[in-house]
């Protein structure tokens, strides 16, 4: 049956309680939902039910009940020399102290206690662990102070847990007991009282983890992201669309997969289908006049948050993607739910099942977003970051790139001079919003890309800001 020896040298070292309470939570998943949470409303939500999130996910604080006599294990043999000849007989005598909660918690190390609990082989640690290999009498020592308490199951079933310690007496030292001259009672309380002791400190941190922790965590997040999703409604509140404006719903177009240049032309027969029956397989890709709009709402928004340069200039890539894709949703009408996905892959996407049922989730529309320090940067962006994505030469893509230098026209021009060397670029020509659109064929992929451009002069700022090169 398994065993565990707990409140060690190594627990402490290797088993610390916090790192496991981290790991519970996060098995929750409530950071990754408030991360992907894009409106107010769902945010109130979060806040309300998250007490009971982190109830339902907390485990049941450990306590031990009363010590009760084990099974002994009668005759065994005890070395009484460093090189093993010599031994004596004795009797190995068990306690056990019935565990009530989480047994998993008590593999721990209380990190946070601050009562000077130390490790129960400490003493044997520093007086015999560098003879262990050759002095069998100090082994045997170390490892009774090592097993001071096992932790293992009292059933075969593991429902019931337990903690096992022994006394090891010889037959000399059992007369003495039954005759009144010597009694182990003491040392039995005290390492009952220290086994309680460590019990009560993980048991202590783990109600601060889940009642104080974990709480006023999830609190300056929800505050921080209150914050940012109020900004950000106003930010597009203030965007400046015509109130009598409605941008039409993005639409699908089906292209024929022989008329596709990103793969050869071939036939499939799909699941099912009988012999000799051809079916053209096709493939949806974002209409034309669809990415128009897109590109069309994206140009609106840049030149709002240029207008406001100051209070974006220190966000990162992750906040800007996550403000143009709530603009994107909140402007752009698609199928009554989120479109436009924010994901750390490929920073904004929207699949083709988001906007027709039926559809297989291939992604037909991809937008990188980079503060554009340099050429390195961007040309990464590019090839291989943004050409990883591209599955075929239908898909709608944006290179979104945040020029944070003094001289924005000047900076412009040598990133796209850059992106010209990129292997593949074939031309350039210019959509309506007034961007560039770069196209690119690689092998059987052929891409256009918009190389979309905003302003955020980060010169003269305080230090910690990455470098602005020109």
């Amino acid at each position: 049956m398994v065993s565990f020896s707990a409140f060690t040298t190594d627990v402490r070292k290797d088993y610390p309680l916090s790192t496991f309470l981290r790991h519970l939570l996060e098995q929750l998943g409530l950071h990754r939902e408030l991360q992907q949470i894009g409106e107010l409303a769902e945010l109130d939500d979060f806040a309300a039910l998250l007490p009971e999130r982190l109830s339902a996910g907390r485990p049941t604080s450990p306590s031990v009940g009363q010590p009760e006599p084990g099974p002994r294990i009668d005759d065994t043999e005890r070395p009484t020399s460093s090189d093993g000849e010599h031994s004596e007989t004795i009797t190995r005598h068990r306690i056990v102290l019935p565990i009530h909660g989480d047994e998993r918690l008590l593999m721990r190390w209380p990190d946070r206690d601050d009562t000077g609990l130390v490790p129960v082989d400490a003493d044997a640690w520093e007086q015999y662990y560098d003879t262990l290999i050759e002095n069998r009498l100090h082994n045997y020592r170390f490892r009774v102070a090592y097993e001071t308490w096992l932790l293992s199951p009292m059933t075969e079933s593991g429902e019931r847990w337990a903690m096992y310690g022994y006394l090891d007496l010889t037959l000399e030292q059992e007369q003495q007991v039954h005759d009144g001259i010597l009694s182990f009672r003491l040392e039995v309380d005290e390492r009952v009282s220290l086994a309680r002791r460590f019990v009560e400190a993980i048991a202590k941190q783990t109600a601060d983890f889940f009642d104080v922790e974990a709480p006023e965590e999830f609190r300056r997040l929800i505050q921080d992201k209150r914050r940012r999703l109020t900004n950000r409604a106003a930010v597009t509140a203030d965007l400046g669309f015509p109130a009598s404006w409605k941008a039409p719903a993005l639409q699908l177009d089906d292209v024929n997969v022989a008329d596709s240049l990103a793969e050869p032309a071939g036939i499939e027969l799909p699941p099912g289908q009988a012999d000799g029956a051809v079916v053209l397989t096709t493939r949806p890709r974002l209409a034309p006049a669809s990415f128009a709009e897109v590109l069309r709402t994206i140009r609106i928004w840049a030149n709002s948050v240029e207008r406001y340069g100051r209070s974006f200039s220190d966000l990162t890539e992750d906040q800007i993607s996550d403000l143009l894709a709530a603009t994107l949703n909140a402007t752009l009408p698609g199928a009554q739910r989120e479109v436009f996905t924010h994901s750390g892959k490929s920073d904004i996407f929207i699949e083709a099942d988001k906007l027709a049922e039926g559809s297989g989730p291939a992604k037909i529309f991809i937008c990188e977003s980079k503060w554009a320090h340099d050429d390195t940067i961007v040309t990464k962006a590019l090839d291989p970051q943004l050409f990883g994505y591209l599955i075929t030469h239908d898909t709608a893509a944006v290179l979104l790139l945040l020029v944070p230098q003094k001289n924005f026209h000047q900076a412009v021009g040598k990133r796209l001079a850059a992106l010209r060397k990129v292997e593949g670029y074939i031309r350039e020509s210019e959509d309506n919003s007034g961007w560039p659109v770069l196209e690119y064929r690689r092998d059987t992929l052929t891409a256009r890309v918009c190389v979309a451009t905003v302003h955020l002069d980060r010169t003269g700022r305080t230090s910690g800001d990455p470098t602005v090169s020109s």
